[in-house]
């Protein structure tokens, strides 16, 4: 009974370390070596699949795989209420609208908001014939972590959104 108890209190210990933006905050004390003094620090450590609170979309999109490359294409699905539309991205001048305002977007805070019928994603096709993409709940960035939806608002989404929605033709299926 005592180790069922222990477990379930552990488990709960762990639980409370993690924060509702998919951080875990870790602390460390360390003594300062002149005084004796003892410090307290924390840091944030990444949950894996959740990324980082005021991170460029850019940076995450292209992740460690592709920090240096140029994408072949851009596409934005825009599907509401099952009438899907796409943006291609595909000329040079065109990508490099795509990654400048890109880049310009920051994750932010996690929300609970939620947008029924509004299924859209973003995809950028590498050189080496793979592909990043990602959901998106209206204009909130969606991941599912253990079959639970976490939403991220993206801060000045709004311009590329626009242009992508002013661009966007019926898609081809």
């Amino acid at each position: 009974m005592k180790r069922k108890i222990c477990a379930i209190l552990l488990a709960l210990a762990v639980m409370c370390g993690i924060t509702a933006c998919g951080q875990k905050a870790e602390t460390s004390e360390n003594a300062d070596a002149s005084t004796g003094d003892k410090t307290t620090e924390q840091t944030i450590v990444q949950v894996e699949g959740l990324p980082v609170i005021g991170v460029s979309f850019w940076d995450y999109l292209q992740g460690d795989a592709h920090k240096d490359d140029t994408p072949v294409s851009i596409i934005v699905g825009i599907d509401q209420s099952g009438y899907l539309r796409e943006a291609h991205y595909e000329s040079p001048e065109e990508i490099e609208y795509a990654v400048s305002r890109l880049a310009d977007v920051i994750i932010s805070a996690e929300t609970d908001e939620d947008y029924t019928d509004n299924y859209n994603y973003l995809a950028v096709y590498w050189q080496d014939d793979t592909r990043t993409s990602v959901n998106l709940n209206l204009t909130n960035l969606e991941i599912f972590k253990s079959n639970t939806p976490h939403h991220y608002k993206l801060d000045n989404f709004d311009e590329f959104w626009k242009n992508s929605k002013s661009i966007a033709v019926d898609a081809e299926y």
